[in-house]
């Protein structure tokens, strides 16, 4: 007799959380890491150099505004940098001696990146054919190729061209945690997102907290990053495909063998070394290899003798051919949306979740470089705030629905980002900073849950790029707009969270996968 298992009770016999998962783990958390270690610098890259300007009278003033520093676009001979104030960081303005230029431009460099994110939203439609594997090993060796050439280029059109290709690698992100995910069990899944999210999330504190104490020179900290980066590479080379997404395509050989490896790794003698089948191996028919009384067809094993005359056999086999073409609707995500309108609400619903946590994030990270008060206190309180955020995401989303829990954190976005509106007093700013930025990053980790969640493996990559293409198509525009005069940043962002809470109520999770 076989022995048969589940696709999840063989995750859990070749060892739901161990050494190979910790493994994937650190991979998906060094190409995040990496990823916005970029994202959550260009709030110090970019931040205006202070000077000394003088005032006619004998002294000086600070400033820094190119009409007060400048002459014919040149920096006045007059000015002197104010090396003592905590603003003055040697980056990315003055490497490229842009100190004269519209600020427009510096912001480019967030823009850029995002436009690569979008093309790459597109590519990874074409993952549900090609697997994660490959895509997230060839986006890493490009990002190092991006990385080395933002450190090196002192020219402004090619950083912009490196920040587009940095964009374009995005890809390996996605796929990363997709596949950190898919070789563990649900209950494991949005722990390994949270805490992907969450040593994510460390960036942009350490960030501040290196540039305020250890340096002023920023590409001693893009050495350390790239460092991980080189090893998350080297290490994605020795992961397998997704088991998950070989089991959806009926791979079932391969998606044992990998199975098996993954026990290996575990120590889990019983699943690696026993011989098994799925139980949709065992019952699945292929139309065109079904071969009618006896008990083996190709690969597949039937468990009862056919009788082609027998009429109950007759709509048996029937059934079979309405349950494989069923499946083959699920590989083709058009048709899907086209089967069930449901899902396409649903996936215009989540996209606007998307939206809100990324494009809120990025508009409310660099707004802070133009906030009251200490740069370094708001970053701090944006930094740790976030991981809070992350970490409280695990803790929320146990007790209550994934629906429940983005209804509450984007509503907490809302309230907050009303208070920056009006408030004056700087303490009370870096609070409500640290409070929607709880919020945005509780939404933005439930955002990458509840797309696995609500999604299977075969539709969940075509999902998430319809995600990325839409939130990362305006979180382009967070960028020029975050240098808008108060209030407008902040109007935009209630306005958007505010909307996202109206659509969530409208979100209905689909049962039996569609």
């Amino acid at each position: 007799m076989e022995v048969t298992y589940t696709m999840e009770e063989a995750l859990k016999k070749a060892g739901s959380f161990g050494k190979f998962q910790l493994i994937n783990c650190f991979i998906a958390t060094s190409n995040f890491w990496v990823t916005c270690f970029f994202l959550y610098s260009i709030t110090f890259l970019t931040l205006k150099q202070e000077y000394l300007c003088p005032d006619g009278l004998g002294g000086t003033f600070q400033c820094s505004e190119p009409h007060d520093i400048c002459f014919n676009g040149n920096l006045r001979h007059s000015v002197v940098l104010d090396t003592e104030n905590e603003k003055t960081i040697y980056n990315w303005i003055s490497q490229l001696r842009i100190q004269c230029e519209p600020s427009w431009k510096s912001s480019l460099f967030g823009s850029f990146y995002f436009l690569g994110v979008i093309f790459s939203s597109f590519i990874l439609i074409t993952t549900s054919k090609y697997g994660r594997r490959m895509n997230m090993i060839i986006g890493n060796w490009i990002s190092l190729i991006a990385f080395s050439g933002l450190v090196f280029t002192t020219n402004l059109y090619l950083k912009y061209g490196f920040c587009l290709l940095l964009g374009l690698t995005y890809l390996r992100s996605i796929q990363s945690l997709l596949l950190a995910t898919e070789f563990t069990l649900l209950n494991y899944k949005i722990y390994i997102t949270t805490a992907t999210m969450v040593i994510d999330g460390l960036v942009f504190p350490l960030n501040a907290l290196y540039f305020k104490f250890l340096s002023k020179n920023w590409e001693y900290i893009f050495l350390g990053y790239y460092i991980i980066a080189f090893l998350g590479t080297i290490l994605s080379h020795m992961i397998p495909e997704s088991p998950n997404y070989l089991y959806e395509k009926h791979s079932y050989q391969e998606s044992k063998q990998v199975l098996k490896k993954i026990a290996q790794w575990n120590n889990k003698e019983e699943l690696s070394q026993g011989d098994w089948f799925f139980e949709n191996e065992v019952h699945h028919v292929r139309d065109d290899e079904t071969v009618l009384g006896n008990g083996v067809s190709g690969n597949v094993c039937l468990q009862t003798p056919v009788q082609q005359n027998n009429p109950s056999d007759a709509l048996e086999t029937q059934n079979i051919k309405k349950l494989r073409k069923k499946e083959e609707i699920k590989e083709d995500p058009y048709d899907v949306i086209k089967e069930n309108p449901k899902v396409f609400w649903n996936l215009i619903i989540i996209m606007m979740v998307w939206i809100c946590a990324s494009f809120n994030t990025y508009l409310l990270g660099f707004s802070i470089r133009n906030f009251g008060g200490n740069l370094y206190y708001n970053a701090w309180a944006f930094g740790f705030c976030g991981i809070l955020g992350k970490l409280s995401g695990g803790t929320v989303r146990s007790m209550l629905s994934s629906k429940s829990t983005l209804l509450i954190y984007i509503s907490l976005v809302f309230i907050s980002g009303t208070s920056l509106i009006f408030i004056q007093s700087h303490n009370l700013m870096a609070i409500s900073i640290g409070l929607a930025q709880i919020g945005l990053a509780g939404s933005f980790n439930m955002a990458y849950f509840i797309t696995t969640e609500y999604f299977p493996p075969l539709f969940a990559p075509f999902a998430f790029s319809v995600c990325q293409i839409g939130a990362r198509s305006l979180t382009v525009l967070s960028f020029l707009l975050s240098d808008l005069h108060a209030p407008f940043p902040m109007l935009i962002l209630t306005t958007m969270a505010g909307f996202t809470v109206f659509c969530l109520y409208f979100l209905t999770k689909p049962k039996d996968g569609f």
